[in-house]
């Protein structure tokens, strides 16, 4: 294991390609849900993303935050038909660093570049809200729960200011949701202030 460092806040506003596969139901009418990212692209009015790390480069806690406004129209029987999403998701775990190599050279920190395997743990709330207006009705519709997740991380420092960072996480157990699998990559590139 690493020796422990000083502790330090990380930063990280990110963007990201989303898409959505499962199941649904509303209103005791259950569907699949298959939505590409090229179909939340196309649709996208408003996205803010962003997390938080508090670490000693040891052990750490975070915190995720995701908020996601698309809209759409369509022609339903020769009127329009309105259709407005949002989806809320904030995100707070700890990890553990449980192993770390060292990659060679240093990153623009002057630390070691390494690659790090960390179990994580923690709770995931989502919030969705539907909108639908036809006809000039309007009807609106939202769910929220809470769901306890298990998972791993990868970090690794590709080049002194670029990194990979690979989460993966299975929750739900019954408590929110039956059943969740959250798979995350992300291209980091770091600066100095």
């Amino acid at each position: 294991m690493a020796p422990e460092r000083e502790w330090a806040v990380i930063v990280s506003p990110y963007a990201w390609a989303a898409s959505l596969k499962g199941d649904g139901s509303l209103a005791g009418f259950d569907t699949d849900v298959d939505v590409p990212f090229s179909d939340v692209l196309k649709h996208l009015d408003f996205v803010v993303m962003g997390n938080v790390e508090i670490t000693n480069g040891s052990w750490g806690v975070y915190f995720d935050a995701q908020h996601v406004r698309t809209s759409q129209d369509e022609q339903l029987l020769a009127n329009e038909l309105d259709l407005g999403i949002k989806t809320t998701s904030l995100s707070a775990g700890a990890f553990l660093k449980a192993y770390e190599a060292e990659l060679g050279g240093q990153t623009v920190f002057n630390r070691p570049r390494t690659i790090s395997i960390e179990p994580t743990a923690g709770i995931r709330w989502t919030k969705l809200e539907g909108t639908v207006h036809f006809l000039g009705l309007s009807a609106q519709k939202s769910a929220d729960w809470v769901d306890p997740f298990i998972g791993l991380r990868v970090n690794a420092d590709l080049t002194d200011r670029w990194n990979l960072f690979s989460s993966v996480d299975v929750g739900g157990f019954d408590v929110g949701s039956k059943f969740t699998i959250n798979a995350q990559s992300y291209l980091g590139y770091r600066t100095t202030m």
